[in-house]
């Protein structure tokens, strides 16, 4: 099993998870996750509370915080989305190995409602009537506290991916620096995708 050693901060580096909001502010872009937990791999985004990152103030556009995400998260995968450049995907890279992802599998879908599943509904339920292997979280500490049951939208889409999916529709005028995270656990040959977005803008 692949362990991940938590070291101590250095004076030059901060958390993850605050580097990347700070990010947000700094340029305008948004991120969101897709965590792998299986026997053989332990996640690196899923320790990014105790994770430093070094800061470097020359990091002053998009494609530079992409290189530089590429280097700070050596299993990861930085991609732009499809549709909106300031948009980057974090990928754990042993996820682009897994046959039949939900991730990128495509799909037909028209859905209008809650973006979350607060009230029984949500988008991620209605894919999870369309494809095996994808559902919302429902269990979990932040599940209460991050669901979305605020944000109304309306998709429609065809032949898309179930990333581009739940991206396209997020109304980012809105929303936080993080729009979601699909957390998939891989038990012997299946794979099951849970997705939670973590919600709109919260008052400092």
């Amino acid at each position: 099993m692949k362990f991940i050693k938590i070291r101590e901060l250095k004076t030059n580096e901060i958390i993850l998870s605050l580097y990347l909001g700070e990010m947000t502010e700094k340029l305008g872009c948004y991120f969101t996750f897709e965590t792998l937990n299986a026997i053989d791999h332990a996640s690196l985004i899923n320790a990014r509370s105790a994770i430093g990152v070094p800061e470097d103030p020359s990091v002053t556009n998009v494609n530079l915080l992409i290189s530089k995400l590429g280097r700070d998260l050596p299993d990861c995968l930085v991609k732009q989305s499809k549709n909106n450049p300031l948009i980057l995907h974090i990928i754990e890279a042993p996820l682009t190995k897994l046959k039949d992802y939900a991730m990128e599998k495509q799909v037909e879908i028209t859905y209008s409602g809650d973006l979350g599943p607060g009230r029984g509904q949500g988008l991620v339920v209605e894919l999870s009537k369309k494809l095996d292997g994808i559902g919302p979280r429902t269990r979990g500490d932040n599940t209460t506290a991050f669901d979305d049951h605020l944000t109304k939208v309306n998709v429609k889409a065809k032949n898309e991916k179930v990333r581009d999916i739940l991206t396209d529709c997020v109304p980012l005028s809105d929303y936080g620096s993080f729009l979601w995270i699909a957390e998939t656990t891989k038990d012997g040959g299946k794979c099951e995708t849970v997705v939670q977005y973590f919600g709109p803008k919260r008052n400092q």
